[in-house]
């Protein structure tokens, strides 16, 4: 398995607020749901809020990609994108009147359900360090490592 790159670890932290973020945006949507209003929910699924989603969920994956709960976060992230789509073509659907009596209200729910178990399995990716972190930390490694060099030059 390869070891999660540094970048999308130390980003792991902000991706996860955005991931929350996106949770409560989501759930602002309830009530247009509740009332099958189709484009406001199109709308919503559209929002600055949303539109870095993949990207940040990506983040996350890749972050903690040399952990435990690497196969988690991807099939977690998975059905969630399955019910967005869900979610997504019903609204559509029910815009453009392709399907008819589309409720959104039950998909929505799901769709929220599935990003929350992301994030909460993202957590636990986030909150473990990078692989080997303690054992090969050496906070004055670069220091004995220039004074061994130097202590070569001066015996010369």
């Amino acid at each position: 398995c390869a070891n999660a790159d540094v970048t999308n670890k130390i980003a792991s932290q902000p991706a996860l607020r955005y991931i929350k973020r996106s949770i409560t945006s989501l759930q602002k949507l309830d009530f247009y749901a509740s009332q099958n209003s189709y484009n406001e929910v199109l709308l919503g699924l559209r929002s600055p809020t949303l539109n870095e989603l993949r990207k940040n969920a990506l983040i996350l994956i890749r972050g903690g990609d040399d952990g435990p709960e690497r196969d988690n976060l991807v099939n977690s992230f998975a059905d969630f994108v399955k019910e967005l789509e869900n979610l997504n073509t019903l609204a559509s659907g029910g815009f453009r009147k392709t399907i008819k009596n589309a409720i959104l209200l039950p998909a929505l729910d799901e769709c929220v359900a599935k990003l929350t178990i992301f994030s909460e399995v993202a957590e636990r990716g986030a909150e473990i360090p990078l692989q080997n972190d303690e054992a090969n930390y050496n906070p004055n490694a670069w220091m004995e490592k220039g004074l061994s060099s130097m202590e070569k030059g001066l015996s010369r």
